[in-house]
């Protein structure tokens, strides 16, 4: 008949009778099933969730300063460098790329160029700092997310020596981008 202990029990009920001067008197007790016997269980409920893979980029100014084409970088590279901090959902696998920013077709002897109007300062962005690998939207970094702490990549500037530029301010606009 299956779980006694889920099934409540008839009501017990006993009598005693007896006689007090010339009265007959009866007292029932009733016995009630404890509470908890009449509670009933469900079948086990499923509990789930999900952890959907996710980062955040927060990215330093990278700046180079004052470069000198006449003296200091006539026929040395001005070399910096900046970082790119990635924070991600732990496990999560992404590629880091950059784009060449707003005026590619401008550079010379790189593939990205900074604007000071209608003047251009060639320069580019690298994975080492020993300069051997360009970093862009073919040549990524990858990072692997061993906790949702954020982590640090470099990347590494440099402006070839030697250009011929006008003097002014330049700047340039690039896009990192993490795929995962």
């Amino acid at each position: 008949m299956g779980n006694n202990a889920l099934q409540p029990s008839p009501p017990q009920w006993r009598y005693r009778l007896g006689w007090w001067g010339g009265a007959l008197s009866a007292t029932f007790v009733f016995l009630i099933p404890a509470l908890d016997a009449l509670a009933t269980s469900s079948p086990p409920v499923t509990i789930s969730g999900s952890i959907a893979a996710n980062c955040v980029l927060t990215t330093t100014t990278l700046n180079f300063g004052a470069y000198d084409p006449v003296q200091v970088n006539k026929t040395t590279p001005l070399t910096v460098s900046a970082t790119i901090k990635i924070a991600c959902t732990t496990g999560t696998t992404t590629t880091l790329t950059i784009d060449t920013g707003l005026n590619p077709t401008h550079a010379v002897g790189a593939s990205r160029a900074m604007a000071s109007g209608s003047d251009y300062l060639s320069y580019e962005l690298y994975t080492t700092s020993s300069k051997t690998t360009v970093w862009s939207t073919a040549n990524a970094v990858s990072n692997a997310a061993t906790s949702k702490a954020p982590t640090s990549e470099l990347v590494y500037g440099s402006i070839p020596a030697g250009q011929n530029v006008a003097a002014g301010s330049y700047s340039d606009t690039v896009t990192v981008t993490a795929t995962y």
